[in-house]
């Protein structure tokens, strides 16, 4: 049931729905605006740029062609800024 609440409010009511933990659902078309993907001044919003495209989870969409990453998702950006800081303490940058 709370997967059809999840699709209806995402889908539907082009809401975005937030986990218990205070962080948005991911799903297709999330974006948000802010200095930082979870941070306190951060906003949500759900657009229909990527209507058109498969959906594969954390900001990455796919079509006949190509796969295709979403930067203003806050997932994929959160998995960027990590992978950025790991890689610049493993070379000491």
């Amino acid at each position: 049931m709370n997967s059809l609440k999840l699709w209806w409010k995402t889908q539907v009511l082009r809401q975005v729905v937030y986990k218990p933990s205070g962080r948005p659902y991911d799903c297709k078309g999330l974006q948000f605006k802010g200095s930082k993907p979870f941070g306190e001044d951060t906003q949500y919003y759900i657009t229909r740029v990527w209507r058109n495209y498969t959906y594969l989870g954390k900001g990455k969409y796919t079509n006949w062609r190509a796969f295709h990453s979403d930067r203003l998702n806050p997932y994929y950006r959160e998995a960027v800024m990590k992978a950025k800081e790991d890689f610049n303490k493993r070379f000491n940058i």
